[in-house]
């Protein structure tokens, strides 16, 4: 990978975790089918890490393996846009609904082409009953080191770990609060640089 790529990879990636996206949580999903206030089980965080190690962690993201893993699974569609970026870049981004024994998840892949390269992202969201014990759970369990960068923006906050377990993947956790409930996201993104011609 080049000098310059590696400056791309992770300007593009924090692109991708920071997109705030239309009904970005799973809150706007759960709302608009008329769900109450529940407050969920306090095994619900663990519930979601699990998923999100298995469908997400084990290996690199791949949209189409993922899209896949989704249908196999049976899950309930949520989200299938398209959308061209500014720099002439596609975003292409899918969501489902699933159960967990401890509540509802969502699945949510996306993969953004450009002339750099492809960036993927795997992520699950959901509701917790403590969006910090979450995050806390989360670098403790991945073993994230440092200090994240952090962004708050339309309510929610995004922080931001790069180069996660020296893969050259980068890892977000976002939550927001809801009149619903608290919600979170965590999501691991890979950028493949093109290759030279």
């Amino acid at each position: 990978m080049s000098d310059q790529d590696k400056r791309f990879a992770p300007v593009a990636a924090r692109r991708l975790a920071l997109a705030c996206l239309s009904g970005a949580l799973l809150s706007v999903s759960l709302s608009a089918a008329g769900g109450d206030v529940i407050k969920p089980p306090v095994d619900q965080a663990a519930s979601l890490f699990g998923a999100f190690h298995i469908m997400c962690n084990l290996k690199p993201p791949n949209f189409e393996s993922l899209t896949a893993y989704a249908a196999a699974l049976r899950l309930l569609p949520l989200e299938e846009a398209t959308e061209v970026e500014p720099d002439g870049a596609t975003l292409t981004r899918k969501a489902w609904i699933g159960s967990l024994t401890t509540g509802p998840f969502a699945l949510r892949v996306e993969k953004m082409s450009g002339a750099k390269g492809v960036l993927t992202s795997c992520a699950i969201e959901g509701q917790v009953p403590d969006t910090e014990l979450f995050r806390a759970m989360v670098v403790t369990r991945m073993q994230l080191r440092g200090t994240p960068e952090h962004e708050l923006r339309d309510g929610t906050n995004i922080y931001f770990w790069e180069n996660y377990g020296d893969t050259g993947m980068n890892v977000a956790v976002r939550d927001m609060d809801r009149p619903s409930g608290r919600f979170a996201q965590i999501k691991l993104l890979q950028m493949v640089p093109a290759r030279p011609n």
